[in-house]
């Protein structure tokens, strides 16, 4: 198999972009391109030119709904924690033909090639106490089924003694005894529970944690927004998002920065 060069990584991912979007635009559901995707948009015009995937964000109930609606076919296979066939907790649209990611931990119940991240929105407490609560045990959850995921890869492929080492490290009973699905359950259940009348919402699954914590407004409705040639749309109070995230997200990062963030998967095309 042949590794991917940035630039074929960034070719399948505005691919799955433009299925994501055209499957939404169809059925009428909302979504909007996040964080580096967005930054692509606003400052590139597309993507940033050392970024290697697409971030994606769905209001909860749009979200549920591209989970429970969107058909898989050869081409395209959508993994989902409703739909039991992943480690993570939340959706990944993955392209099946013609890629294949290797990962130093298993992210689905069977090999799948290059993938769009998509992220639910949901309430939030406006109490920032409350809400980081929640977030804390949200994260508590999720390294508990990282370990979960690092401890069973051995299972998934054949195993190098550094995946058989790895294992026998997180092999404990708190990892391997715990139901990587009820842990899954755990996590949709504190994110579905947030503040039925708050006036905040979240990504519950972001990275960026305490930033990412911003009125609902800003997802009152969605713009369009041109990335490589073509518009595609962001939620209306995207310049607000991106300062929160990121602080002056028009300023390019020093040199040294400019770099693929996912250095923990390797993506080739299938021979």
């Amino acid at each position: 198999m042949r590794e991917m060069t940035i630039k074929d990584i960034q070719s399948i991912s505005l691919q799955l972009l433009k299925e994501v979007h055209r499957f939404c635009t169809e059925r009428g559901i909302t979504y909007s391109i996040t964080a580096g995707t967005l930054i692509g948009a606003v400052r590139h015009r597309g993507f940033i030119p050392w970024d290697d995937d697409i971030d994606i964000l769905m209001p909860r109930k749009d979200y549920d709904r591209f989970c429970a609606e969107y058909p898989d076919s050869s081409k395209y296979c959508l993994f989902a924690p409703c739909r039991h066939n992943t480690w993570i907790p939340f959706a990944r649209l993955c392209e099946m033909e013609q890629t294949l990611v290797k990962s130093y931990s298993p992210c689905f119940k069977k090999k799948a090639g290059m993938w769009v991240d998509i992220f639910p929105i949901d309430r939030a407490d406006e109490d920032f106490d409350a809400y980081w609560a929640k977030n804390e045990e949200v994260y508590r959850l999720k390294k508990l089924l990282d370990k979960k995921r690092l401890a069973v890869k051995p299972l998934f492929s054949n195993p190098t003694w550094k995946d058989i080492l790895k294992s026998l490290i997180y092999f404990k009973p708190r990892t391997m005894f715990v139901s990587g699905q009820r842990l899954l359950e755990k996590m949709e259940n504190i994110s579905r529970a947030a503040a039925p009348d708050g006036n905040y919402v979240t990504n519950y699954h972001t990275t960026y944690r305490v930033k990412d914590h911003y009125p609902k407004e800003d997802f009152a409705y969605t713009v369009d927004l041109e990335f490589e040639g073509q518009k595609f749309k962001a939620l209306n109070g995207y310049e607000d998002l991106l300062k929160r995230l990121f602080g002056d997200y028009m300023q390019l990062p020093p040199e040294e920065k400019r770099h693929a963030k996912h250095n923990m998967h390797r993506y080739y095309w299938k021979d």
